[in-house]
């Protein structure tokens, strides 16, 4: 009796503390998808440039099955449920930020992109490994989880941010058009096709990169027009001189993040460039293409490095040392000599009110492109007129380091155009 009578009140105590278990939710349960993305990165085994190369181009079984069975080996983690679970997991979570403690300045560390856009490429082979294996629902999962990470991916960051998470995702359309076309269960076409039908419309919206990439122009503005150094940086990059936008006191990572930024988009244009070919005639391109207003130059005298993994993968470094993906030290400033006559033009400017002019233009040309429908017929052209319009005005900061956002919105048509050719 007294056993039983012992047994029912433990019962109760458990019962008791269940619920309020239950009451108050666990700390540790962060809706932040990316860490969940990262522990299923920590689970890749490490792969060598090489076989980083040769996953670059796996869309089909076809193309899955000419892999060397040691990077085979390798890429059959991604299908087992450790990896699996946790996109899974992530794809259920609220929230996704890889930069939590961002300032919103463009000295910020960035998310590791060239690791992001590896995991996407590993997760996509293991889906075609896993549908080799017969398991065709199981594959298509993992390339929709692949598809979610692109647009997860992007949150919170300046448009190069975006521009990877497009890039991402079309590494899962490539596939799931394949798998579509291709002689598989009809299940798992389903799966593909009822994820990407309920998407929103537009599936990325540009509107959405503008909200993060204004937080970040702001800021570089501030610090470029708070001073007639930064003013005559300003002077030069609309001069005959090539130098860069912002302070030679900055570190050497805001530029390097525009070198990342302007490849990315050249990039997803078809331009292609050749391995090897030097980093000035790189640059000297991408001037002339518009995709940079003008060459950047390391504050610190460094030369950049543009290497070339394949036509689609690429490093962006500086002799100089300084990293994007690691924290900045801070340096002993020492100011260049400053050309006396672009000195006095800054300080007229400075003392003229027409920065509080231009500013408030730019803030102008911000608020009406992201007015715009983002689905609004030729849109793309109104926005390269609108573009034309402002950058015709006399506005140094306009002509010094107003973004094309027509180029963006181009990304934006086209990706909606290849996800609406799947689901027709």
């Amino acid at each position: 009796m007294f056993r039983n009578i012992m047994l029912i009140t433990a019962v109760m105590l458990l019962s008791l503390s269940v619920a309020a278990f239950a009451e108050f939710p666990e700390p540790y349960r962060d809706p932040n998808a990316a860490l969940r993305y990262l522990m299923a990165m920590g689970r890749m085994p490490q792969l060598t440039e090489d076989e980083v190369k040769l996953l670059t181009d796996i869309s089909s079984a076809e193309a899955f099955s000419a892999l060397p069975d040691s990077l085979k080996r390798k890429v059959a983690e991604a299908g087992f449920q450790n990896i699996f679970n946790q996109l899974k997991a992530a794809a259920a979570c609220t929230e996704c930020s890889f930069v939590p403690d961002s300032k919103f300045e463009p000295q910020d560390l960035i998310p590791p992109y060239r690791a992001l856009r590896t995991f996407a490429r590993y997760v996509n082979a293991g889906a075609w490994q896993v549908i080799s294996g017969g398991d065709h629902e199981k594959g298509a999962q993992l390339l929709v989880y692949v598809f979610k990470f692109g647009a997860d991916s992007e949150k919170y960051q300046p448009l190069i941010g975006y521009m990877l998470g497009v890039g991402i995702r079309y590494i899962a359309l490539n596939s799931m058009k394949n798998v579509l076309a291709g002689n598989y269960k009809v299940e798992a076409k389903k799966i593909i096709t009822d994820y990407l039908k309920a998407l929103p419309r537009p599936a990325f919206n540009a509107r959405d990169s503008l909200v993060w990439e204004r937080i970040y122009f702001v800021k570089t503005l501030d610090m470029l027009a708070s001073s007639t150094e930064g003013v005559v940086e300003l002077l030069k990059s609309v001069s005959d001189e090539t130098k860069p936008v912002g302070e030679q006191s900055l570190s050497c990572v805001p530029y390097q993040r525009i070198l990342l930024g302007a490849v990315e988009m050249a990039l997803m244009d078809g331009l292609k460039f050749e391995p090897g070919k030097p980093a000035a005639e790189i640059i000297g391109e991408l001037v002339k293409k518009q995709y940079l207003k003008a060459a950047p130059v390391c504050p610190d005298k460094g030369e950049y490095k543009i290497e070339f993994i394949k036509e689609d993968d690429f490093k962006v470094s500086c002799s100089c040392g300084a990293d994007p993906e690691k924290s900045v030290e801070k340096k002993e400033e020492v100011k260049p000599a400053i050309n006396p006559e672009l000195e006095a033009k800054a300080k007229e400017y400075l003392s003229s009110g027409r920065l509080a002019k231009d500013v408030k233009e730019i803030h102008e040309y911000f608020d009406k492109v992201m007015a715009c429908d983002p689905l609004e017929s030729g849109l793309v052209e109104k926005l390269k007129t609108m573009k034309n319009d402002y950058e015709g005005r006399d506005n140094i900061l306009i002509k010094a380091i107003l973004p094309d956002f027509s180029k963006v919105y181009e990304k934006q048509f086209s990706l909606q155009e290849a996800i609406d050719g799947l689901i027709r």
